[in-house]
């Protein structure tokens, strides 16, 4: 969805933009990212009333938070492994 969301901003196309953001909502739902989640809200709702600077910094934050919830992900897994 990252690389997605690039090309959408590097086209200018806020529709685009705002689509792959509300797929990737749903995405990270649907596997426990909240922050990712609440993240791609905002990116959704906002599209069409930010600039191209302000989405590529979205992206940005979202590549973190996603690496975050990755990390946090292994960790939860590693430990239900131990139980288990």
């Amino acid at each position: 969805y990252c690389d997605e969301l690039k090309a959408a901003n590097e086209a200018d196309d806020e529709e685009e933009y705002g689509s792959v953001a509300h797929k990737l909502k749903g995405a990270a739902g649907s596997v426990g990212l909240k922050l990712v989640q609440q993240h791609a809200k905002v990116m959704e709702l906002q599209s069409t009333e930010s600039d191209k600077e302000l989405r590529e910094t979205w992206i940005e934050e979202l590549e973190e938070l996603i690496r975050e919830g990755q990390v946090a992900l292994h960790s939860l897994i590693a430990k239900l492994a131990e139980n288990s």
